[in-house]
């Protein structure tokens, strides 16, 4: 395991360095985000929409809430995720997260029309547009600005990688239809398969493993559970300070089988072990109100 389990660590003699460094260091959004996506791999998506609310904690603290909202008619899909961190987790970063993504649902799998992501920190916002062309065939960032608090606009940071070359934005999924087909996938029996994902600033697969089924205690409840292991693999994009968290991270995902959800999504991959639970399912309500 790489990084930290505990709330300092990775330090030298005279230079310690705590959690919340490194929260402020990597992009704290970026676990909560990933393994929110991983959070709904199992979701049955019906005409009625459907709402999740789960907790996050990291590092053993209650570090944000997250919610997913699904829905499917007339052979279209919109998924909405969203991450609100409180707490010492909201004091440190201030982080809340809104993405959304748009398309069409086939017998062949979802394929996105458009994607879009706002994520507010302390001291900016950022907010990325996609669009899908040639047929849903090619990824299009259509808007790409990070703003201060006081709404300027912010200069591109010199420090950004170069725009993702075409090839790397073919036949790609947003990180929202990338959970729906992972569950589609998944509870079709798929034993391995690749994702490839982009956001519009990166480019990853993720490549997942059906390791088996399982039976689990969580929080207290038995679950029978279908078990996945997702290993992310970047490609473009990503800033060299933050490329060896994200290089073959893995998150652990357990879906309960009766419920065709997730009941937990853990990994260690990362600064502090960080884990989802979810909390509440309820339909034609959006958001899900508190269990």
């Amino acid at each position: 395991m790489r990084g930290f389990s505990t709330l300092t660590g990775g330090s030298t003699p005279g230079s310690r360095t705590t959690i919340w460094e490194h929260m402020k260091q990597l992009d704290f959004a970026c676990p909560l985000a990933l393994i929110s996506v991983l959070a709904w791999c199992g979701a049955a998506v019906a005409a009625e929409p459907e709402s999740l609310s789960f907790q996050a904690y990291w590092g053993g603290l209650d570090a944000a809430e997250i919610a997913f909202s699904a829905e499917q008619q007339d052979g279209r899909y919109h998924g909405h995720l969203s991450i609100h961190t409180h707490g010492l987790t909201h004091f440190m970063t201030g982080l809340s997260v809104e993405s959304d993504g748009w398309g069409t649902v086939t017998a062949n799998g979802f394929h996105p029309d458009s994607f879009s992501q706002s994520t507010r920190s302390k001291d900016k916002t950022r907010r990325v547009d996609m669009r899908f062309v040639a047929e849903g065939e090619l990824a299009e960032k259509v808007l790409d600005e990070e703003r201060r608090a006081d709404s300027s606009l912010l200069p591109p940071d010199p420090d950004d990688n170069p725009p993702l070359p075409e090839q790397l934005r073919l036949h790609v999924l947003d990180p929202v239809t990338a959970l729906f087909e992972m569950g589609r996938r998944a509870m079709a029996g798929e034993a391995n398969f690749v994702l490839p994902v982009c956001d519009g600033r990166r480019r990853y697969d993720l490549q997942v493993t059906a390791v088996g089924p399982g039976r689990h205690d969580i929080g207290g409840k038995i679950y029978d559970t279908l078990d996945l292991r997702a290993v992310m693999k970047p490609l473009f994009g990503f800033k060299p300070r933050y490329l060896d968290f994200w290089t073959d991270a893995g998150f652990d995902v357990y879906v309960g089988r009766l419920l065709g959800l997730p009941v937990k999504v853990a990994t260690t991959t990362f600064p502090a072990e960080t884990v989802i639970g979810l909390q509440a399912l309820c339909r034609g309500s959006r958001p899900c109100p508190p269990s």
